[in-house]
């Protein structure tokens, strides 16, 4: 096998690193990341060097093409000491996929997927937070605006018949929702990224969640 790189010396420790685990008892558990890394040329996390808290690599970058710009935006204005950190994995499950996690201490704040020229966002918000967006609202985008309009019951089994479910303004708020990440999102903003008249006001509802 003839293998061509350049300037890229952590490419032959990879690869030694999967040959080596190819015949271990758990070789396949442990294969299961690896092989998805090496798929997107991230030869420094295979070889397990540290990664920094406040930035990003380039590929991951790279990944989100022309709307990298608002990712960057959102590290500059968030990510840094005494500020937001960054937690990183890949998405086992749908490729290529960064999860990329702003997390203050154990608290996760907001989440970003990034694919192939997209970068979407998942932010889950609490009562209060969500009050807040609902109040701010009629300045967010149409985009943003459809999004809060369904808010609403989940039926995560935490309460029965929705009786956590209140009116606010003629929206569904949930009064148990933790804002915290996990399986039920009663009140989540999941939109694509793509213009900066969204960027700006998914930076205002960020602010709101740290300052709640």
């Amino acid at each position: 096998m003839e293998i061509l790189y350049e300037d890229c010396p952590p490419l032959l420790y990879a690869m030694r690193y999967m040959a080596e685990n190819l015949t271990d008892e758990k070789g396949k558990d442990k294969l299961s990341p690896v092989w998805k890394a090496f798929n997107f040329a991230d030869f420094d996390a295979l070889c397990g060097l540290p990664e920094t808290k406040y930035d990003l690599s380039q590929n991951v970058l790279n990944c989100a093409g022309e709307n990298k710009v608002y990712l960057q935006q959102f590290i500059s204005e968030f990510v840094g000491e005494g500020k937001a950190e960054i937690n990183l994995t890949l998405q086992p499950y749908v490729f290529p996929c960064w999860n990329v996690i702003f997390k203050q201490g154990k608290r996760n704040i907001c989440k970003f997927a990034v694919k192939a020229d997209c970068v979407t966002t998942f932010i889950p918000l609490s009562f209060e937070a969500a009050k807040q967006v609902v109040d701010e609202s009629p300045t967010y985008t149409a985009k943003i605006q459809k999004n809060i309009k369904h808010f609403g019951c989940v039926s995560c089994g935490k309460c029965a018949n929705a009786a956590s479910m209140t009116k606010y303004e003629g929206y569904n708020l949930c009064r148990i929702a933790s804002g915290a990440f996990g399986t039920e999102y009663p009140m989540i903003i999941k939109i694509v990224v793509d213009t900066q008249a969204d960027a700006e006001p998914i930076s205002r509802i960020i602010n709101i969640i740290l300052s709640s």
